[in-house]
């Protein structure tokens, strides 16, 4: 279950929130869910595209950057994924 009452204090201190996102709805999702906290920095969400290999982390990626700089949310990659694949210890 989510918890609210932490989430809201997590905010209060400057925390960063970091999701992944699988397709469109998770950003309709990641939105509700800050609504549901409060005030939230934008700059302080983060999100990364759902994916074990390289061409599906460039496709989800390509159309998450984009929404990225529509909503004020940080981008950040699977840098890990891409290069050595879904590997655990990477």
């Amino acid at each position: 279950p989510i918890r609210l009452p932490v989430l809201r204090e997590f905010s209060k201190q400057s925390a960063s929130f970091k999701f992944v996102v699988n397709e469109q709805t998770d950003l309709e999702e990641i939105e509700g869910l800050l609504g549901e906290i409060g005030e939230v920095d934008r700059s302080s969400v983060f999100v990364m595209p759902q994916g074990t290999g390289a061409s599906e982390l460039a496709s989800k990626g390509a159309w998450l950057a984009e929404s990225c700089s529509k909503t004020g949310f940080n981008y950040t990659h699977r840098l890990h994924v891409a290069l050595w694949g879904n590997k655990r210890g990477t």
